[in-house]
């Protein structure tokens, strides 16, 4: 009879007198063999959005909850707030704290992890993601370039702003599309009606206006809630500023109407109710170039403003446009191809990709199994 010893992984015998001790490799390797336990299936969610973000505590709630997943989200910012929201803290009518959810605390509760940082390259091969180096305010480095490997990818990331090129955009705008621009945007508007309060000489044409070009509906209701909230800011003992005579919302839009994406009733109204606010709306008119001190339109003519926010037109991020042979649309869109079918851009739910990873992560060794049934939206490219 022999016994195994755990602590010096050796085999023994241990009742014949004499009989020699022997170290076994074959049984050392087994027994390291046995203790390691395979790594459960990773899944990687690029983008902490509304989907990335519901999808991450989906997947945490289940899969990494009971262990049989290990869910990673991955966001360059650290903390997620609503984007349709942008607009009013842009205006100065909401308090950007009350609204913003940290992506750490959120992992924590939901049984997933955050990762901070963005994502800058694929390696399908490798299945890993590259993420570039984090710095902070300072400059100084937080993290190095970096990879996170993956089992499956969610590549969520959502849209930037699209200026389609024009001169001056970037430069002399401001987009909304991250609770930063938004909160910058609201200190210009504030700093600028301070300037004008202290200055000595006159206030300039055009000096406390503010062009918004695109009239979708962030540009709608951002026009809006300024007209309301650069009054409030006047009020609070600004008395060198007339808000009928120096203030001034501007709403362009190169479309026929305001709010293209929704009926023809809804715009009408709106575009009445803006007037009787005050806020002056253009439309038809197709911005040429943005400048310091106001907006060039395609016909020549200049509307003065020293403040304008850029609201038109959306892209994927630039980084998608090659990124490890995947194909893109003109606007960096990934596009799915699928045997004897067009090409086509395809959205998936939260729910939906839930219930892939879910179904990739617990596999059912019978090919008989019934696979999930899944909804999507799927939008048409044109390319």
């Amino acid at each position: 009879m022999r016994q195994f010893d755990l602590n010096n992984r050796r085999e023994i015998a241990d009742t014949e007198p004499g009989t020699s001790t022997t170290v076994l490799s074959s049984v050392r390797e087994t027994f390291s063999t046995r203790m390691v336990k395979p790594l459960p299936h990773h899944i990687v969610i690029v983008g902490g959005g509304a989907a990335g973000l519901e999808l991450a505590t989906k997947l945490g709630n289940g899969l990494g909850k009971s262990g049989r997943a290990r869910i990673t989200l991955i966001d360059s910012s650290r903390t997620h707030i609503w984007k349709p929201l942008l607009h009013s803290i842009a205006a100065g009518s909401l308090r950007r704290s009350r609204h913003e959810l940290n992506y750490m605390a959120q992992a924590h509760w939901r049984n997933f992890r955050y990762r901070n940082g963005e994502m800058i390259g694929l390696d399908r091969a490798a299945k890993t993601v590259t993420l570039a180096p984090l710095y902070d305010e300072d400059g100084r480095e937080i993290s190095p370039q970096s990879s996170v490997a993956y089992d499956t990818l969610v590549i969520a990331v959502g849209s930037v702003t699209n200026d389609f090129g024009t001169p001056g955009a970037k430069q002399f705008s401001v987009p909304l599309e991250t609770p930063e621009q938004a909160s910058r945007f609201n200190r210009r508007v504030v700093n600028a009606c301070l300037r004008a309060q202290h200055q000595s000489e006159p206030i300039r044409p055009g000096q406390l206006h503010v062009a918004i070009i695109g009239a979708g509906a962030t540009g709608t209701e951002l026009a809006a809630e300024l007209h309301h909230t650069a009054r409030e800011i006047i009020a609070y003992g600004l008395d060198n500023i007339d808000p009928e005579r120096d203030l001034r919302v501007i709403l362009i839009e190169a479309g026929d109407r305001i709010l293209p994406a929704l009926p023809q009733r809804i715009s009408d109204s709106t575009t009445d109710l803006l007037t009787k606010l005050g806020v002056k709306v253009r439309t038809g008119a197709r911005v040429a170039e943005v400048m310091a001190d106001g907006v060039r339109l395609a016909d020549g003519e200049i509307i003065p403003s020293e403040l304008v926010v850029w609201c038109a037109g959306v892209k994927a991020p630039a980084f998608l446009a090659d990124i490890d042979g995947l194909e893109t649309n003109r606007i960096n869109q990934l596009v799915a191809v699928r045997p004897c079918r067009r090409r086509e851009t395809i959205t998936f739910s939260p729910s939906a990709i839930a219930r892939r990873a879910r179904a990739k992560a617990i596999r059912n060794p019978s090919r008989r199994a019934r696979k999930p049934r899944i909804k999507w939206r799927i939008s048409w490219s044109n390319s």
